[in-house]
């Protein structure tokens, strides 16, 4: 069964997340308390443009007014399927310190290009205290904790707008898995098999789809041209 993560309601912060339109769906990921007795909240809102350049906003609420915070995306930790707020791995992109104003709302903001967050280098994001590197206050989990496949099945990753592999050989009755580790949407869709046809996928979901006749089989993602990938049955 695919394991997911569930977090409680973010305080939407009106009038904050002012960046432009982005090309793709942005992501909305809210932060959770850390720190026992944080009054703070906020959300995260991650989407990538056209040029591969990750854009992530953090609009931040309840914090100590006059105070400096900045926030760093974390690799996973050692353990794929934990939690990636509780197995933090490495810095892998640092976000621009910033000051709570009189409210204690702040908004923090990184571009970068997407290859910096791929795989499992940006699985989850904290906020501390300036002052405090090692306290974090707030974490959003960007990444789902990984599963396994089964043993009988292939697996495509969506990467960096891309299929890997982009051309797969595989026997009738195999399953094939496809995992989103990108921060853009994602879809699987073939016009020659009705059948393969997923639903939007974000980062940490899977697709399976078991093919049970040999042929060639195209897909495409809708929300990204070019990018495309071929699977190749055969008995």
């Amino acid at each position: 069964m695919h394991r997911r993560w569930t977090w409680g309601p973010a305080a939407l912060l009106a009038g904050v997340l002012t960046a432009a339109a982005a090309p793709t769906p942005a992501i909305l990921l809210p932060f959770r308390a850390i720190t026992p007795g944080t009054h703070a909240s906020g959300q995260a809102q991650v989407h990538t443009t056209p040029a591969g350049l990750t854009v992530t906003v953090l609009a931040l609420d309840g914090l100590t007014p006059g105070q400096a915070y900045t926030a760093h995306y974390h690799a996973q930790g050692a353990d794929p399927a934990a939690d990636p707020c509780q197995a933090r791995g490495e810095v892998t992109l640092t976000f621009p310190r910033g000051r709570a104003g009189a409210a204690g709302r702040l908004t923090l903001q990184v571009t970068a290009p997407a290859s910096r967050l791929t795989g499992t280098k940006g699985a989850s994001i904290d906020v501390h205290a300036d002052s405090a590197p090692a306290t974090p206050l707030l974490c959003a989990a960007v990444r789902k904790p990984a599963t396994t496949p089964p043993a009988a099945a292939a697996v495509v990753r969506l990467s960096a707008n891309r299929f890997e592999p982009a051309t797969l050989r595989v026997k009738v009755g195999t399953t094939v898995v496809w995992q989103q580790e990108d921060t853009a949407l994602h879809n699987v869709i073939s016009a020659e098999l009705p059948t393969l046809r997923s639903s939007d996928l974000r980062r940490g979901d899977t697709y399976r789809h078991t093919f049970t006749q040999a042929g060639t089989f195209t897909y495409y993602c809708s929300y990204h041209a070019g990018m495309t990938g071929t699977v190749i049955v055969t008995d």
